[in-house]
């Protein structure tokens, strides 16, 4: 058996994929703006997530019985 052609959506798609990616590396402004801005905002995220802003507190508990009355309440009597 040979296999199906592919559907019209996946040649297009891969058309369009390798146009993408050919004026990339033509264009170097918008390979800068694609690939590696976004890298490294994702890399100052990552950066700032471990400065410490609030300085060192007391511990707090937190269990799920802390959260809850000790009195039990009672539903569909």
């Amino acid at each position: 058996m040979t296999d199906p052609e592919p559907s019209p959506f996946f040649q297009h798609l891969n058309s369009l994929m390798k146009k993408k990616l050919l004026m990339q590396f033509r264009d170097k402004k918008t390979l800068g703006v694609d690939l590696v801005f976004p890298i490294i905002l994702i890399i100052s995220g990552l950066w700032l997530a471990t400065i410490a802003i609030f300085r060192a507190g007391i511990t707090r508990s937190l269990q799920p019985y802390d959260l809850y009355p000790s009195n039990p309440i009672y539903y569909n009597l």
